[in-house]
């Protein structure tokens, strides 16, 4: 049952509200904006906005994440945008900022109907109200941490065993899940790592998903080509950049989903085993140590691109200088015959 009037259609239904989901959504041509007071009833939508991710759609949704739904949306979020946001009341989705839907549900949470509202004026107004949502909701990972590490504290350990920091530099790439950043301050340090063999285990993390930047400092151009062609050949899935420019501390540094680091002091770089070189080591959850840590590593990442491109274009000019080169205009007369 349904009925309507110049820009507002209301549907009645479980059949019905269902078949005008699956005809509005595949329309959308570039995000769906939506808050859902719970999932139950409502998977026809989230599988339909499921979908849309194979058209490269942006979707955001705003619920309550609970100890009780919190398996459905770790699975979900592998598609869609997630926050939470405590005692969420209604469900609308806004499509493209052009399209409103809305649930009206019966006094046991049944859907009973749907209004779909195309008039532009509301239908901003409700993208500015999801907008609010959003803005105030907590992020997936956050709210997950907190359900599932509730008494969680921050911790700055320090390691003095060598041996044991092996130990937490594989558990660590092991336990990633989203991104792993690791800085190499020398180039023995590197070396070291690759012969210990983390190199495979951080191919291992990339193969699963996780984003893998290296940063390594090597100043010898012969070492550096070297490397590179090694690991183009073994490890295509990392990605990695080189720093020319030394680096005031010998520290390796590696962050873990922006959630775990580890620093690792360096006593005697010249060593060839890991063991030997290490002095100790400092791990922690701190915010502020992680931030620390992560601001110098991008700082560091977007400079040694920018190096990389000033340096092409060097070996670009210098490959011409000397020709003499002038400006030349080619001139050809085109006919065509109709086929017979």
């Amino acid at each position: 049952m349904s009925s309507s009037s110049e820009n507002v259609d209301v549907v009645s239904g479980e059949q019905q509200v269902a078949r005008l989901t699956t005809e509005i959504i595949p329309k959308v041509g570039s995000k769906v904006d939506c808050v859902f007071q719970s999932h139950q009833n409502l998977e026809t939508f989230l599988d339909s906005i499921i979908n849309l991710k194979k058209q490269y759609i942006k979707v955001r949704l705003v619920t309550e994440i609970t100890r009780d739904n919190l398996p459905y949306y770790k699975e979900i979020t592998k598609h869609i945008d997630i926050r939470h946001l405590d005692s969420v009341k209604g469900s609308f989705a806004v499509c493209d900022g052009r399209e409103y839907l809305g649930y009206i549900f019966g006094k046991q949470s049944e859907r009973v109907e749907m209004l779909h509202i195309t008039m532009e004026s509301f239908a901003e107004a409700q993208q500015y109200v999801f907008d609010g949502l959003w803005t105030a909701a907590v992020p997936f990972k956050d709210k997950l941490m907190e359900i599932e590490e509730p008494h969680k504290r921050q911790f700055t350990e320090r390691i003095a065993e060598a041996i044991e920091t092996q130990r937490l530099i594989k558990k660590i790439i092991n336990s990633a899940t989203e991104e792993i950043l690791l800085l190499f301050s020398t180039t023995n340090s590197f070396m070291r790592a690759e012969h210990d063999g983390l190199l495979s285990l951080l191919r291992d993390a990339s193969n699963r998903g996780v984003k893998v930047r290296l940063l390594v400092h090597i100043e010898e151009d012969n070492l550096r080509e070297k490397l590179q062609d090694e690991m183009r050949k073994n490890f295509t899935s990392l990605s990695i950049l080189y720093m020319r420019k030394p680096l005031e501390r010998t520290i390796t540094t590696l962050v873990r989903d922006r959630q775990v680091c580890l620093l690792i002091k360096v006593n005697d770089d010249s060593k060839e085993s890991s063991i030997d070189a290490m002095v100790d080591s400092t791990y922690s959850n701190s915010s502020a140590t992680i931030n620390s840590c992560v601001s110098i590593f991008e700082s560091l990442w977007i400079q040694t691109e920018l190096d990389s491109q000033k340096r092409i274009k060097q070996v670009y000019f210098q490959l011409f200088k000397g020709f003499k080169l002038k400006d030349e205009t080619y001139d050809r007369q085109w006919s065509f015959e109709r086929d017979k």
